[in-house]
């Protein structure tokens, strides 16, 4: 529907809800492995169950959720996603989550309450807006998710043990790497010395020319990728300005306190504490700091006196209690007003605190929030005017008006513009991009409604991920066409003598190449025969450039060729008949300069053998748990087509 964006936010007034993707709790953090080859059959899992590992299950419904919230950010229905194999993708990672969490169990890696909290609020903590409790941040996270507080709960809790899971299988796996990033330094640094002989294809004579009814069958065989005219399209886009519309709209002061009644929870501010603290990194500082007030002096004299300076201290700062890291809810929970406690660590260092007061919950006065609530209702109903003149504007366009007469006559405020011609990719007929005047953000999107449009008929508004309002119609479609035969047929004959010429080179270079490993010719005596010069690459690197002619895919080749060896090298108008004449492999590992590189070395080789060696476990794993998966309820639920 159009203007869905507006209609959203007339819907829910003054309820501002944040988005926030939980693709990274879903199906992210565990994509190592792919477990796909180890899965079983549907045998085992029951008819509404989509995962069954060990004693935990999946139902279609829960799985279908992460599926949606997964493939949001993407903008493809799920039935795309199965088509493209990413429902595949989000199942194996579901069976991953599923089995670590079960593993983690039957190992006694349990999760508590505290660790738990802890990870909930920084999920939640970021998205948190001013004023706003975590709970209630929370609330609209999992409303917007579509999602229960113990089905993310749960979601957490695997995430995490899993995690603890991966951490401890790695940390037990710590292999000595540092003569294998050694001998891999010196493998990098290698070198080879290339003798070759090149032979032209230009060289090669007595190729005949082909008849019409050989280019003719060139022709057909290769119009389709070099001879092709691509489908062109001309359009024109009416983009709907609503800042040229007048609309006037008025707000009542009863209107706005009938408002702030109405929603008068969102304009509570929850139970706070006024804390004063010291705030350093040792614990040792922290404990002198304490020490220096139980002797007398007050917090801030007693910072001044261990660090030196008032740079730690922190007078009177204001905390909403719902939204304190749980250790810190612990230590204010037994503290009187002017009590200070003794230090305490948190993840932002040691802390010194003093209560100051407390604080009850409270709404926001309705006379310091009167005028936002008053422009909230001036958007909400300049929405819904906007929102009632799209709405006829459609209707508009669905019976036909044109958009000049849309706006001449009936007065929209259309801008016209016309974008063309250009193909499916986007190209004009120069090869330039046709719609680089549309914004770069919309530009993909202009370019597929482009070609879903039939010729004559306009498209209702459609929203661009810009924010713009526009209808398309397809003026003029040139349809896909081909070269004609007479038109290419000279180059379609030298082209032919040219495909002549190499492949009998190729093959001429294939039997010296023959002979010299059978003792029939030498590859000095072609030198010779063939009054070539023999070219000499001297340290040709088994990485960065490659010394003309010669070119990067042929690296491969020249390694893998033993030394005093011959090959043969295919290049674009010519081939190379070489010989490996030498190699070096210095030992640059005592260089100091590059002992940095050598650690970087050694901790990728680590890292590396630490995946491969929890692959391994993973796999066991899922031998032993023979994980289940409902392959016919997958297709049924996703496979539209069948």
């Amino acid at each position: 529907m159009v203007m869905q964006l507006l209609r959203s936010g007339t819907r829910n007034g003054l309820l501002k809800y944040f988005i926030f993707g939980l693709v990274g709790l879903s199906v992210g953090g565990l994509a190592l492995m792919d477990v796909r080859g180890v899965l079983g059959g549907s045998k085992g899992v029951s008819g509404s169950d989509v995962i069954r590992a060990g004693d935990e299950t999946l139902d279609i419904y829960s799985f279908d959720r992460t599926v949606r919230r997964s493939l949001a950010q993407y903008r493809i229905s799920p039935e795309q996603a199965y088509t493209l194999g990413l429902i595949d993708e989000i199942l194996s990672n579901q069976v991953r989550l599923y089995m670590l969490s079960q593993e983690a169990h039957n190992k006694g890696l349990g999760l508590d309450k505290e660790r738990l909290a802890l990870r909930v609020a920084e999920v939640v903590q970021p998205n948190a807006q001013s004023g706003q409790s975590m709970q209630d941040a929370l609330e609209v996270l999992l409303q917007r998710q579509g999602m229960s507080e113990d089905e993310f709960v749960q979601i957490m809790k695997r995430e995490v043990t899993s995690g603890f899971l991966m951490q401890a299988m790695r940390a037990g796996f710590s292999p000595d790497n540092d003569i294998l990033a050694e001998e891999f330094l010196k493998f990098q640094n290698q070198t080879r010395d290339i003798d070759a002989i090149f032979f032209a294809d230009k060289d090669v004579k007595g190729i005949k020319p082909a008849t019409d009814a050989q280019l003719e069958r060139l022709y057909e065989s290769v119009k389709q990728v070099h001879y092709k005219i691509p489908e062109y399209r001309i359009i024109k886009m009416a983009a709907f300005n609503s800042d040229k519309l007048d609309i006037k709209v008025e707000v009542t002061t009863a209107e706005v306190r009938q408002a702030y009644e109405d929603h008068k929870d969102h304009f509570m501010i929850g139970e706070q504490v006024v804390l004063t603290q010291a705030l350093v990194d040792t614990s040792e500082l922290a404990q002198s700091i304490y020490d220096e007030v139980q002797n007398g002096k007050n917090l801030k004299e007693a910072v001044i006196v261990v660090t030196g300076s008032d740079e730690v201290y922190y007078e009177s700062r204001n905390f909403e209690v719902s939204s304190m890291l749980p250790v810190m809810l612990e230590v204010i929970a037994g503290l009187k007003e002017n009590d200070i406690e003794v230090p305490v660590q948190t993840m932002l260092g040691h802390h010194v605190i003093r209560l100051d007061k407390r604080i009850e919950s409270q709404h926001r006065p309705f006379e310091e929030v009167k005028e936002e609530i008053n422009k909230e209702l001036l958007l909400e109903k300049r929405n819904e005017e906007i929102y009632e003149i799209s709405q006829d504007l459609d209707e508009s366009l669905d019976s036909g008006v044109s958009f000049e007469n849309l706006v001449k006559v009936e007065d929209y405020p259309l801008e016209i513009s016309s974008f063309g011609p250009f193909d499916e990719t986007g190209l004009n007929k120069d090869k330039k991009d046709g719609l680089a005047a549309i914004d770069d953000e919309d530009r993909e999107d202009v370019r597929t409604l482009s070609f879903e449009l039939v010729e004559g008929e306009a498209s209702l508004l459609q929203e661009l991920p810009s924010g713009a309002l526009v209808a398309f119609t397809l003026k003029t479609v040139e349809p896909e066409n081909f070269k004609s035969f007479a038109d290419v047929k000279n180059e379609l004959a030298e082209q032919y003598i040219s495909d002549q010429k190499h492949a009998q080179n190729r093959e001429q270079i294939a039997k010296y190449l023959a002979e010299i490993g059978t003792g029939g010719s030498t590859f000095e005596g072609l030198s010779r025969e063939h009054k070539k010069d023999v070219k000499s690459f001297e340290s040709v690197g088994i990485s960065g450039d490659m010394p003309v002619p010669l070119m990067l895919d042929m690296r491969a080749t020249i390694f893998q060729t033993p030394i005093g060896d011959y090959e043969m090298l295919e290049l674009e108008d010519q081939f190379a008949l070489i010989k490996i004449s030498g190699f070096d492999i210095p030992d640059i590992t005592k260089d100091e300069n590059v002992q940095e590189t050598l650690q970087n070395i050694a901790q990728t080789i680590d890292k590396e053998l630490e995946d491969d060696a929890f692959l391994m476990y993973l796999r066991e794993l899922a031998d032993r748990e023979q994980p289940k998966v409902n392959k016919k309820l997958l297709e049924q639920t996703y496979n539209k087509g069948q």
